[in-house]
């Protein structure tokens, strides 16, 4: 049930679903005539619910995070219909657009945010069944990020130091074995989550919004640190 992977082919045969919705219902051009208001909640009532059940069982991640953000600023920005200004070049006006969209959404809240928001409730929904003596409260903590990193400790070389190839954090990527891409582990991404929400949201000169990719550089920057210091306690002990 946990440890839950969320393969790359699987967001990938998702994505061309979530552009055929859109243009089918937001997109379409029989409601060009209607507000961005109308058409933006369209957008969220179609081709967001059209994924955002899976939240809660997807291990939160950048690569598909970041994408998600893109998606939905790309999908705005053509909502927005925003016209080319006389004298104003393609390059000009596509990146007035683009920061327009990402404005829009950043009020009316990121989807990769709502992601790491349902990851972090999920997570916290299946803790407390264990006052219910749940099994699922006990399941999300098997074979955990302690019990690995003990495990790997039997194999890091007591003179290794923080660029040796194996390390406590499960080898140079910090992810599990799986076949494809290193997928992130289900407790890894809940940690990440939780990180991306409570990180700064604006830049510190400029008062703009970040992007998801540098919130969560930001936050596994943050992280890294954390296992650090842990693995380096752990191994003092």
């Amino acid at each position: 049930m946990f440890n839950q992977i969320l393969d790359r082919a699987e967001w990938s045969s998702l994505k061309p679903k979530l552009r055929g919705c859109f243009w089918k219902n937001a997109g379409n051009r029989k409601i060009s005539n209607q507000s961005f208001f109308n058409k933006a909640k369209l957008l969220c009532r179609s081709v967001y619910v059209t994924f955002a059940w899976k939240f809660g069982r997807w291990p939160y991640q950048k690569s598909i995070a970041v994408e998600m953000d893109q998606m939905q600023c790309k999908m705005i920005s053509i909502l927005m219909n925003l016209p080319l200004e006389p004298g104003e070049s393609i390059e000009s006006w596509s990146r007035r657009r683009n920061k327009a969209a990402r404005e829009v959404c950043s009020t009316i809240g990121m989807w990769s945010l709502q992601w790491a928001q349902k990851v972090v409730s999920w997570h916290e929904h299946v803790l407390r069944g264990a006052r219910h003596a749940s099994i699922n409260s006990h399941l999300v903590n098997y074979h955990n990020a302690e019990w690995l990193m003990h495990k790997r400790s039997q194999w890091v070389a007591s003179e290794g130091g923080a660029n040796a190839r194996v390390s406590m954090r499960a080898g140079r990527t910090g992810t599990r074995l799986n076949i494809g891409q290193p997928q992130p582990r289900w407790e890894e991404g809940v940690a990440l989550a939780k990180t991306v929400l409570g990180s700064r949201d604006t830049t510190l000169i400029g008062n703009q919004p970040l992007s998801i990719g540098s919130r969560i550089r930001n936050a596994m920057s943050t992280l890294h640190r954390f296992f650090d210091s842990h693995a380096s306690d752990n191994g003092n002990e």
